[in-house]
């Protein structure tokens, strides 16, 4: 008698592994462009805020 809980077993885990995987990487590519400035280079100066230093 063959046994079919076994693939079942597998086919989970690597559907869960491909899941897994793209979170991880939709998270790497959000972070990524989360820290970019699109504005350029600026510096904080108490009582004036932030202002461009380029």
């Amino acid at each position: 008698m063959h046994h079919t809980w076994l693939r079942d077993k597998l086919d989970y885990s690597y559907h869960m592994k491909n899941l897994c995987a793209l979170i991880l990487l939709a998270v790497v590519v959000f972070g990524i462009t989360g820290c970019k400035s699109t504005s350029g280079s600026r510096e904080f100066i108490p009582g004036k805020g932030w202002i461009q230093n380029d």
